[in-house]
Formats: C-alpha cells, structure tokens, sequence
C-alpha cells in the first residue's frame, strides 16, 4: 500500500500538531454516551442496519426518530 501525501503529512511535527488539534475540537464538540447491549440485541441492531450507515449513525437515528416522536 502506497504512502499518501496526507499520511507523510501527518507524520511531521506539522501534521502531528494539526491531527492533535483535530482531534481536541472533535472531542470537545461531542459528547459520548456509552452502554452495553445484550448479544441478541446487538446482533439484531446490526441485521437491521443500512449498510450505508455506521453504529454511530445509526444510533443517532434512532435517537433522532424517538425524539421526534416526543415532539
């Protein structure tokens, strides 16, 4: 597998700094919420997922869908 410019970018002291700051401004910005599912559930959840999505996208809209519905 080639290396990319942006893989050799990250690998200077430029680009470690970039990737850091990066990564503050994604941590600050969210919030995690983390809970434990029963196999059969999560089995479930990923038989039902779009495969487009990812399980944070997912989740997110299911909250979404709930949320609404509370509206």
């Amino acid at each position: 597998m080639p290396i990319t410019k942006q893989k050799r970018y990250e690998r200077t002291p430029k680009g470690k700094q970039a990737r850091g700051r990066a990564t503050a401004n994604y941590d600050a910005k969210f919030i995690e919420w983390k809970t434990r599912l029963e196999p059969e559930m999560s089995a479930t959840l990923e038989q039902v997922k779009p495969d487009e999505l990812s399980r944070s996208a997912f989740i997110k809209k299911i909250f979404q869908e709930y949320l609404d519905k509370l509206d």
